[in-house]
């Protein structure tokens, strides 16, 4: 398995998370942009502890993602870029033991804990984000894609026969009266 535990652990220690609770995902739901609260007294630490982040990335490729969002403000990090960091931190608590398995040939008999996909809905929500910031919408918060087919399927349910003679308009065979 490949991991680097000694590395995160002297990386938890270096930012005094040691003893912190562990995060579910390592993203915070706010969006991050840039001036949104005051600059950091000591930008440098938060600077390195991102860097180390990255050297992390190399074998827990599910934080790449908040990483790569974090690093974005590095030039003037604030206090919301902290939080997002230490949120990262604590992700990285919960999954220390984690790491990457190769195997050769067959099967070593272990199962996937983590799957990552770092383009899974970026389709969707980089469109959603472009519109809005071309609306000049300000927004606080990452706007949240559910995907889901249960109103398609309500309609397939409630599926009516209805005779050609009594359509009123049947889009292959019959134009718009008007």
């Amino acid at each position: 398995m490949l991991s680097q535990r000694k590395f995160v652990v002297e990386l938890l220690a270096k930012a005094g998370m040691l003893n912190a609770n562990s995060a579910p995902t390592p993203m915070i739901l706010q969006k991050l942009t840039s001036g949104s609260d005051k600059l950091l007294p000591d930008a440098q630490q938060c600077r390195s502890i991102v860097g180390s982040l990255l050297y992390v990335c190399h074998t827990c490729p599910d934080i790449a993602f908040s990483i790569n969002r974090v690093a974005q403000f590095m030039h003037a990090p604030c206090e919301s870029h902290l939080v997002a960091v230490k949120r990262i931190l604590c992700y990285l608590v919960g999954t220390i033991d984690y790491g990457l398995v190769f195997t050769a040939g067959r099967s070593s008999g272990r199962s996937i804990t983590a799957f990552a996909d770092a383009d899974l809905g970026r389709g969707r929500g980089s469109v959603v984000q472009a519109l809005l910031d071309d609306l000049k919408e300000d927004q606080q918060e990452v706007p949240v894609i559910w995907c889901d087919n249960k109103s398609t399927v309500a309609l397939s349910m409630h599926v009516n026969y209805v005779p050609t003679s009594h359509q009123v308009v049947d889009g292959l065979t019959k134009p718009l009266r008007e």
